[in-house]
């Protein structure tokens, strides 16, 4: 669960992975931008529940969501194009969700390991793009 406190800002991370090696690099550019501002993490995997939850990144100066698309398959094999559509659909509808509740959310897309459904991949970061472009 994110911590929020009133005396200093907080950037909240979560991810579809373990994110806490970020740590050391999220606190270490905090710094180095001179902002005073602390880290506090999503348990593992929670990027999807905190986008829509009702207390979703409740009090974060910023958001953020680290998004590894093929952990959307992690459990399914064989790749299920299908399924990957509709994780898709959810998720852009969490995110939409999630701009009307806080002040500021950044979606990366990180990498994951090479497949043959990268052009499917591809096209979802497109369709991420999109809607990011298309927000204030």
């Amino acid at each position: 669960i994110f911590r929020s406190t009133m005396e200093q800002p907080f950037v909240a991370i979560a991810s579809t992975f373990t994110c806490d090696p970020v740590r050391r690099w999220a606190e270490f550019w905090l710094e180095q931008a001179g902002l005073n501002a602390s880290v506090s993490f999503a348990a593992y995997g929670q990027l999807e529940f905190e986008l829509r939850g009702p207390q979703a990144f409740r009090g974060a100066a910023c958001c953020v969501g680290l998004l590894r698309m093929d952990d959307w398959q992690r459990g399914h094999a064989p790749f299920d194009a299908d399924r990957f559509e509709d994780d898709l659909s959810t998720f852009l509808v969490s995110v939409r969700g999630a701009l009307a509740n806080v002040r500021r959310l950044v979606i990366c897309i990180c990498p994951g390991r090479p497949s043959a459904h990268a052009p499917l991949l591809a096209a979802a970061a497109e369709r991420l793009k999109a809607l990011a472009s298309s927000e204030p």
